[in-house]
């Protein structure tokens, strides 16, 4: 058994081997206490010391790595494969399962999901994995309808907020639930998957962003329109380019509600404030109509917006 004056020794004569030129003799001494010691390695400021770290690091660590109380500083790794994550994903996906006339469950299903959402960042890949899958599963559950007709859309709302708040490892699977067969028709949730689409600032994000602005649904243009303001941060040639994405709607819609189709004016209705708002929010720039944004434009898409 290795004892804490064994190792002391140990580590002193490691250092002194590190030092040492090849040909120079192991020059050790005894100490008063008992312990090694290299009578060229003095103190913390003389040249023989200069290098000690260096050197230490380069043909000691690996051993004293294994050492019995020995303690490296790395950067720590996040946790992984973590039995609290892997409960809870457990949990959550037994309450989607369950369905009802009140679905009790639901509030329950939704503070999981809000603290898996939490511990996204903190976790390693697979538990990242696992959340992302987990909660994706979410929007398989079946919520029956109010007696109104609409439906329960909380718990999948909830689910879109919690992935975007992912990042971009979640962007395909808000893409698959967009328009998607089982919840298209809840505007709802639509409209709140599109703004967690822009939240993960993927190039994949911005693509379907701008084709979702050629949509014939207002509200699908107009929160779309809202989620391309997301991408502020972005450098100057992507802005741009989202910019003039927003510049063409906002100009078609105009011209197509001179025409007083009733789509058409209400796209133009629903559009044009935040097609406006997102368009400061990108460039800096500032106009009151379609026409002194193409002015605007034209003056400034050569300039740097950084």
């Amino acid at each position: 058994m290795m004892t804490p004056e064994n190792m002391t020794m140990r580590l002193v004569i490691l250092l002194s081997a590190c030092l040492a030129p090849a040909a120079a003799p192991a020059a050790l001494a005894i100490q008063s206490d008992g312990e090694q010691r290299d009578d060229r390695v003095t103190g913390v400021g003389s040249p023989a010391s200069g290098g000690a770290v260096h050197a230490f690091q380069q043909c000691g660590a690996a051993e004293v790595a294994g050492a019995p109380g020995a303690v490296l500083e790395r950067p720590d790794d996040p946790p992984d494969h973590r039995e609290t994550i892997a409960t809870r994903l457990e949990e959550l996906s037994k309450l989607i399962g369950k369905s009802g006339k009140n679905d009790p469950a639901d509030a329950r299903a939704i503070a999981l999901m809000r603290g898996l959402a939490g511990e996204f960042s903190h976790s390693g890949p697979a538990d990242q994995a696992d959340i992302l899958r987990g909660t994706s599963r979410v929007f398989l559950a079946r919520r029956r309808a109010e007696k109104d007709g609409s439906r329960k859309t909380l718990l999948f709302i909830e689910a879109a907020r919690s992935l975007g708040a992912m990042g971009e490892d979640a962007d395909r699977l808000l893409l698959a639930q967009i328009d998607s067969k089982r919840h298209r028709d809840d505007l709802a949730l639509q409209k709140e998957l599109i703004l967690s689409l822009g939240k993960t600032r993927t190039k994949r994000a911005r693509t379907n962003l701008v084709k979702l602005l050629k949509d014939h649904r207002p509200a699908f243009i107009a929160t779309s329109a809202t989620a391309l303001g997301y991408f502020t941060f972005e450098p100057s040639k992507v802005r741009k380019t989202l910019f003039e994405a927003l510049l063409k709607a906002l100009l078609q819609a105009e011209g197509n509600a001179l025409g007083q189709n009733s789509t058409a004016l209400a796209i133009w209705k629903a559009m044009r404030v935040p097609t406006n708002s997102s368009m400061r929010t990108l460039s800096g720039g500032n106009a009151s109509s379609p026409a002194d944004w193409q002015r605007w434009w034209n003056k400034n898409k050569r300039g740097d917006w950084d």
